[in-house]
């Protein structure tokens, strides 16, 4: 049921999202790339980077928009969102049962412990579930309001067998913001 919830929410975080349909280029690199980048979406401003092997291909984000979610009562979850310039997408979302302070715990979070999602989508159009994955946040800065970590799953299509493969995830610096609900 929680699993449930939390991929509601993560979706509305998808579909709320704005995002533009451009088509998409094709490469086979298998190296990890890193791009420094800067966003600004509904007044908030997030900075960072962030990257990844995707099947073996590179990723990295062109703007990322991050947001720690406090939910008054219930807790709070932290939205990490990576656009690609092609407009692959990679949302990560890590909940906390603490809804008092603004930090988010620095300690593993796994979707078999039902405190992470993962999505994957490319150019809105195709939604990835997840099977597994990790995301570590390995120090996080309240003050400051940045965050590091790591993070790898693995999903599948929508309406296909395939396996989405991503690992050697990174995200650096990363700012966010603020929302109470």
């Amino acid at each position: 049921m929680k699993k449930l919830l939390f991929a509601a929410c993560v979706f509305s975080v998808v579909v709320l999202a704005g995002y533009g349909c451009k088509k998409d280029s094709t490469t086979s690199s298998t190296t990890t790339s890193t791009t420094s980048t800067t966003s600004t979406t509904s007044g908030s401003v997030s900075s960072g980077t962030m990257s990844a092997t995707v099947s073996g291909t590179a990723w990295s984000s062109a703007n990322v928009v991050n947001t720690l979610l406090m939910i008054n009562g219930q807790g709070k979850r932290l939205d990490l969102r990576g656009t690609s310039s092609t407009g692959k997408q990679i949302i990560l979302t890590m909940a906390d049962d603490d809804f008092v302070t603004e930090t988010m715990p620095v300690k593993t979070y796994t979707f078999d412990n039902d405190d992470a999602l993962f999505t994957y989508t490319e150019n809105g159009s195709s939604q990835h579930i997840p099977i597994e994955g990790s995301v570590t946040i390995s120090s996080f800065n309240a003050t400051a309001k940045t965050f590091t970590g790591t993070f790898n799953f693995k999903s599948f299509k929508v309406g296909s067998p395939d396996t989405l493969v991503v690992s050697n995830g990174v995200f650096s610096n990363m700012t966010f913001v603020v929302s109470k609900q």
